[in-house]
């Protein structure tokens, strides 16, 4: 979740690294708003998960975020390949 803050675009506690965990929580059958802030209910229900199916659906929901960016953009088309190893990884 680090390397996704810090690599994308954020506003204080809002952003798309917490709209990518929020979409993780929420594939891993947990219901929770999906509006980008961290907070309390963001994070009992990231806690309340095992890590290793929360890791699985964050690096899925992060590929799925870069995809959209080219798609909306497909000038970034090129960088699409690094983006989907880094989330991945």
């Amino acid at each position: 979740m680090f390397d996704l803050a810090v690599t994308m675009e954020r506003t204080g506690r809002h952003g798309p690294a917490i709209e990518i965990l929020q979409r993780a929580i929420c594939s891993c059958g947990r219901e929770i708003d999906v509006d980008g802030t961290l907070g309390p209910q963001t994070v009992g229900a990231a806690n309340a998960l095992p890590a290793s199916d929360l890791l699985t659906a964050v690096k899925r929901e992060a590929v799925e975020h870069y995809r959209g960016i080219v798609e909306r953009n497909p000038g970034l088309a090129k960088w699409l390949g690094g983006w989907e190893a880094r989330a991945s990884s």
